[in-house]
Parts: C-alpha cells; sequence; structure tokens
C-alpha cells in the first residue's frame, strides 16, 4: 500500500548521500514506493540550500558522514531555514552519541544503514502522516 499527502500528491524526498553505489539503491528502493517521489539528490552538501528551495521536497534523508560537510550541520542548517522539513538521518553509526547529536541538530529520525528497507519506509511513512 502507498501513502502521500492527503492532497493525492506524492511525498517528495531529497537525499544527501555521498556513496554513488549506496545512493542508487536508495533511489531504486524509494522510487519503488508508491506515494514517494525522489526530489533530487546531492552527493555532498554543496549548495543544498537552492537545491531545497527549487525542489521543494517534505523530507530530507542525509548521511551523517560527508566529505565538505557534517550532516550534522546541515540537518541544522536545514531545520532552521525550512521549519516545517522533516529530515531522516541514515548512517552507518550506531553509537548513542551520533543519534544524540543528530536529534540535537533537529533530526525527526535516526536510521543505521545496518537497518532494513522496511523501517527506513516505516519512517518515511510516520513522518508523512505527522505533516
Amino acid at each position: 500500500m502507498g501513502f502521500g499527502h492527503s492532497a493525492g500528491r506524492p511525498i517528495r524526498i531529497f537525499i544527501v548521500e555521498d556513496n554513488q553505489l549506496f545512493l542508487q539503491g536508495l533511489i531504486f528502493f524509494l522510487e519503488s514506493v508508491e506515494g514517494v517521489e525522489v526530489a533530487g539528490y546531492s552527493l555532498d552538501g554543496k549548495g543544498l540550500v537552492d537545491a531545497i528551495e527549487r525542489s521543494q521536497p517534505d523530507l530530507v534523508i542525509m548521511d551523517l558522514f560527508l566529505p565538505k560537510s557534517s550532516g550534522v550541520a546541515l540537518t541544522r542548517m536545514l531545520r532552521r531555514r525550512f521549519k516545517d522539513l522533516k529530515v531522516i538521518v541514515l548512517s552507518i553509526c550506531d553509537e548513542e552519541e551520533c543519534k544524540s547529536n543528530a536529534q540535537m541538530a533537529g533530526a525527526s529520525a535516526y536510521i543505521t544503514k545496518g537497518q532494513s528497507l522496511e523501517e527506513l519506509k516505516d519512517s518515511i511513512v510516520r513522518l508523512a502522516v505527522t505533516s
């Protein structure tokens, strides 16, 4: 079963992920979910504010460790600039400090890359319902 906003439009997701293989897999998975649309992506967070303004996503999936920036710093910046934007941090780090830093920066959810795609989908559904 798919989901989306009550207005009938899909939930738009922007991805910030530097690993090309993981990024392509994530795009492939998200495009297979009914009610989801990939609005765009960035490999390093450069020009992220402009990309978010252009693509108008509802949700950002953010890697924690990026080559030119910190996912925590980018999350904090996006949450200050776009108050209603939800951010799911998706990271290899499963340490409590990583989760805590992401939450303090304003992340709506924290998923480790070791968790299942269903858990990611469940977080997206939960956040779409609370929009």
